[in-house]
């Protein structure tokens, strides 16, 4: 058995590696595929290559992802959205589709790219360590940052992300 100690150590650097890695990360990210929410065809992020986008995961069983849908829905609309790809994943493995359809009633998503991905391949993927969890691409596919829990999308280091992924080539 571990000690206590080293196991504290161990998960203070993990941990530490992830903030890190978080922050202007430059991860390539073309490649991550899920499925669409309803119609269930391929889906990847690779189609928005030349875009910038926003991806946020949820669940129907997570307490912050009903109001995190509704900021990604009111932002969605705002100016700050403009050439933006908006992509909801939901990571639910058998939720009722009432139950799904129940959590984006009101969030204002109508635009916005409803993705399923049941065997939550944006964990592994992205490296999220919870849900929900917001990842921006750059115009090339790149990561340009990831966000952990709910966000206020208008807090300085989102909007420097997405200023960054709009800038990119």
């Amino acid at each position: 058995p571990q000690s206590p100690r080293v196991v504290l150590a161990c998960l203070l650097m993990f941990s530490l590696q992830l903030i890190v890695s978080g922050c202007g990360s430059t991860t390539t990210t073309t490649g991550y595929e899920a499925r669409g929410l309803y119609n269930k065809t391929p889906v990847s992020t690779a189609a928005f290559i030349g875009r910038p986008v926003v991806l946020v995961s949820w669940a129907t069983w997570c307490r912050e992802c009903e109001k995190e849908l509704k900021r990604l829905g009111e932002f969605s609309t705002s100016k700050e959205a403009e050439g933006v790809v908006i992509v909801a994943v939901n990571l639910d493995i058998d939720a009722p589709r009432s139950e799904i359809d129940k959590k984006l009633k009101g969030s204002g998503l109508e635009k916005a790219e409803l993705w399923s991905d049941p065997k939550n391949g944006f964990k592994r993927f992205f490296g999220a360590i919870g849900v929900p969890t917001t990842v921006v691409l750059a115009r090339d596919g790149t990561a340009v940052g990831s966000f952990a829990g709910a966000v206020d999308f208008e807090q300085s280091e989102l909007q420097e992300a997405l200023t960054s992924a709009k800038k990119s080539k």
